[in-house]
């Protein structure tokens, strides 16, 4: 699962560079992004990368918000199967939050505080762009804190990942990459 996110406008600096983007726009929020939150996604529009504005969470048939979909279901699930084909993105992030059964929030990162790439579907609704993050089973580094992370998606595998249909299916079955841990009590010591 993927519950909070965290991107810097430096952090978007860095995807402008690595993905050769255009004019980044102005990040509408910095520091942690919640559901339901304006973030900046990256899109596509013909065979370029394109920065969008979107809320994260799909409606739900109840009035709830949806933030993730399973990467074993998104290109059979009604809800996802048509964003799955035309509409994937990537949600530039630094860090992601999940909570751990002590209800301790638990922060995770690449090595180095590395970009990460989540991918991640977007679709119109009546009046804004809205996305999700992907999710794939928890590899070691995650596990013993959820059972669920966002699939990560490397740089050079962006293109790809948005624009090639078949290279997006390969995708959803890779190795995700190591991650470290920080717990709050950490955070806090460090202060």
């Amino acid at each position: 699962m993927c519950c909070r996110i965290c991107y810097s406008s430096y952090a978007l600096e860095r995807a402008k560079w690595q993905l050769h983007l255009g004019e980044v726009l102005e990040p509408l929020a910095q520091g942690t992004i919640n559901p339901s939150d304006l973030a900046v996604i990256i899109g596509g529009r013909g065979q370029s990368f394109e920065l969008q504005q979107a809320r994260w969470g799909f409606a739900g048939k109840e009035g709830g918000l949806v933030i993730n979909a399973r990467s074993e279901s998104i290109f059979t699930k009604p809800m996802f199967s048509s964003s799955a084909l035309y509409r994937r993105c990537l949600v530039p992030a630094e860090t992601f939050f999940e909570w751990d059964a002590a209800r301790n929030r638990v922060e995770f990162q690449k090595p180095g505080k590395e970009l990460m790439y989540l991918a991640g579907l977007w679709k119109p609704s009546e009046d804004e762009t809205r996305f999700v993050v992907i999710t794939a089973p928890a590899n070691p580094s995650v596990s013993n804190v959820h059972d669920r992370m966002p699939l990560i998606i490397d740089a050079d595998e962006a293109r790809a990942w948005i624009f090639d249909e078949d290279a997006a299916k390969e995708l959803l079955k890779k190795q995700l990459p190591d991650l470290e841990q920080i717990r709050e009590e950490e955070q806090l010591s460090l202060l």
